[in-house]
């Protein structure tokens, strides 16, 4: 089918940049461009706002990159222990339904609701396929269901989750691994897997600047029990002291709670500010900068509902050591790149060993075009589009 039929969907976000947080959910907002090709698409994000002091609720109307965009804001409430919850339940709810006021003015309604990650979205999803007719589907991002995380728990999300999937007329996932921690609970519906949208800013042709050294790169939020970020350095270690090896520098980009522990690690290993350098958080065309100068890109997690920091890597023409941690399995091929188990040192040392002999002889065209195949606007936006007809067509079919 042709895309001569453009729905009008409605996002409805549980996470979503906004003044508060202007990083959160960003793949959401991508998703929702994605979209934008194929569908007119409007968002909705409802959040907490601690620093309201005259009012209650604070609307913010926007048009971004095409998308009508609304955010309301509700007075955080914690006066009364016990009462707060209900009271903050309550708030929520009222600055939706404000929120839905304004999209009904400027943008009508809509043919089918979007909610990203359950909770607390879902409930919206849920309130207006019973009481309006339409219907939603769900995208889950939140890693909580994975066992290594186990942050899925309580009866009260667990029951509204149950509810929100149960009704949903489609599931999707940024990757199987994530499916799977859902199904293992018992969240059963049509599920399908659509990545994040992935659309960097660099070339694949690798800058030959005048270091003559490897550089290998690493890209996370320094938070060690998730992405192991300690693990490499150890493997680091071992590769110089144990095979001699000092034809490279690591960067490692990013910012988090265990920054200053890593740093010490490295600095006790004598690494630091010699072959590792800590570069901190840095913008989108400096992190572009630093994947266009890369010989490899080391994801060491161990787990993963997706990593984007893999996919852009990708994207960019770099090849890639990824731990079969959930998410880069889906996508890293033995075309771009080399699979290790998490936690295993040896294959780490290993990996590196080779990379740094073989990373030049992959065809980093190749893999940057593959990457777009999978994860670029126009293909993740028509998948979404795909799931819309089928949903569009069963509506039908029901009636």
């Amino acid at each position: 089918m042709e895309h001569s039929m453009r729905f009008k969907v409605l996002f409805l976000a549980s996470w979503y940049p906004s003044r508060i947080h202007p990083l959160a959910g960003i793949f959401i907002k991508k998703h929702a461009e994605a979209v934008s090709l194929y569908s007119d698409v409007a968002v909705l994000y409802v959040t907490a706002d601690k620093s309201l002091k005259d009012k209650t609720y604070d609307i913010e109307y926007s048009v971004e990159n095409g998308i009508p965009t609304v955010r309301v804001y509700y007075k955080h409430f914690s006066k009364i222990k016990g009462l707060s919850k209900v009271i903050n339940f309550y708030r929520y709810l009222k600055a939706n339904y404000l929120g839905l006021n304004v999209i009904k003015k400027n943008f009508g309604k809509p043919d089918i609701s979007h909610v990203n990650v359950v909770f607390p979205a879902g409930i919206i999803g849920l309130l207006l396929k019973k009481l309006k007719n339409i219907p939603y589907i769900v995208t889950e991002h939140w890693s909580g269901y994975v066992l290594n995380d186990g942050s899925y728990k309580g009866l009260k999300r667990k029951l509204f989750t149950k509810l929100i999937i149960k009704n949903a007329n489609a599931v999707t996932t940024v990757s199987n691994y994530l499916k799977d921690a859902m199904l293992k609970h018992g969240l059963y519906n049509k599920h399908y897997v659509v990545p994040n949208v992935v659309n960097p800013k660099c070339t694949s042709e690798k800058d030959k600047s005048s270091n003559s050294k490897k550089l290998i790169l690493h890209i996370s939020l320094l938070l060690d029990e998730t992405k192991n970020v300690s693990g490499i350095l150890k493997a680091i270690h071992d590769v110089i002291n144990k095979r001699n090896r000092i034809d490279f520098e690591l960067h490692i980009v990013g910012d988090g709670k265990d920054k200053q522990n890593l740093e010490k690690l490295a600095l006790d290993l004598g690494l630091l500010n010699k072959y590792v350098f800590f570069d901190g958080m840095k913008s989108n065309e400096e992190v572009q900068e630093f994947l266009n100068r890369a010989d490899f890109l080391i994801t060491n997690s161990n787990y993963e509902t997706f990593s984007v920091a893999t996919a852009e890597a990708l994207a960019c023409g770099v090849p890639v050591i990824a731990t079969k941690c959930g998410g880069p399995e889906d996508f890293v091929t033995k075309e771009c790149g080399i699979l290790i188990e998490p936690g295993n040192h040896e294959q780490l040392v290993q990996a590196i060993l080779y990379m740094l002999d073989n990373s030049h002889k992959y065809d980093r065209d190749k893999i940057s075009q593959y990457a777009k195949s999978k994860f670029s606007y126009e293909v993740v936006g028509k998948q979404f589009y795909d799931i819309y007809i089928y949903i569009y067509i069963n509506s039908i079919v029901k009636k």
